[in-house]
């Protein structure tokens, strides 16, 4: 007998529709200099700063 995700109350289509939902609210807050997408790491910024 093996246990499932279900079994241990997880629920991955759920789990991907929440994803879904907040990349497309994540997307909206996307500004010139960000480098990557969904799902790379978050953090990064361009390093160059025009007019500073």
């Amino acid at each position: 007998m093996s246990i499932t995700y279900k079994d241990s109350g997880v629920n991955i289509d759920a789990a991907n529709a929440a994803k879904a939902r907040m990349k497309a609210l994540v997307e909206r807050t996307r500004i010139p200099g960000v480098i990557g997408g969904i799902g790379a790491f978050g953090g990064l910024f361009e390093g160059a700063f025009p007019g500073m």
